[in-house]
């Protein structure tokens, strides 16, 4: 597809990355990744250190910049639709964690801001096999960002549940509210008004 993006992962993702890379002409689609794990790398991309990585708050804020980026990193004169697509996840690992073992990945395009939120049965794999399940998700979030759907379903076991929510921008919100008569999509997927010089963002 015409998509571009920009992913930020922290915890787990990278078996993801490598699958996309393992394809040939993967760099028409994948603008940056950035693999975040010290402290400092999550306080350099966000402004500021989370109290908990792994939250749909924290993955929302990493798809936000993650989509600034990719606007910013997009061919000068492009209208190809780009997302960001922000990860945080806590798995298996060489010690015994008292939480949950989960993953939240956000997606941010210009239509709003797509949230997935699981949790893993522990014990049920090990560090690998949690590896994949999250990269899985990655691979599957970026497909419907890219409007390719019907990809085959996430091998949950027992009570996971991938829990889905989505986050409308704020003019498509205000459209859908009554607020605003007609709200339009740009080629670059972008929302604007109907405004006589071709719309503000």
């Amino acid at each position: 597809t015409p998509h571009t993006m920009v992913a930020a992962f922290a915890g787990a993702g990278s078996q993801a990355l490598a699958w996309l890379h393992g394809v040939g002409g993967s760099s028409r689609t994948i603008l940056s990744a950035i693999d975040i794990y010290a402290p400092r790398s999550m306080r350099a991309l966000l402004g500021f250190t989370p109290v908990r990585f792994t939250s749909r708050r924290v993955a929302r804020l990493m798809a936000a910049r993650a989509y600034d980026l990719a606007r910013e990193y997009r061919d000068e004169g492009s209208t190809d639709p780009v997302f960001g697509l922000g990860l945080t996840a806590t798995i298996a690992t060489d010690r015994t964690k008292r939480g949950d073992h989960r993953a939240a990945l956000a997606v941010k395009d210009g239509l709003g801001v797509v949230t997935y939120d699981l949790t893993i049965a522990k014990g049920e794999r090990d560090r690998a096999g949690e590896e994949s399940l999250v990269s899985l998700l990655f691979l599957q979030s970026t497909a419907e960002a890219c409007g390719v759907f019907g990809t085959p379903p996430l091998p949950l076991v027992g009570e996971e549940a991938l829990r889905t929510e989505f986050h409308p921008s704020e003019l498509l919100a205000a459209c859908a509210a009554g607020e605003r008569p007609l709200v339009m999509v740009r080629p670059d997927g972008r929302i604007v008004t109907n405004a006589p010089d071709g719309g503000s963002t």
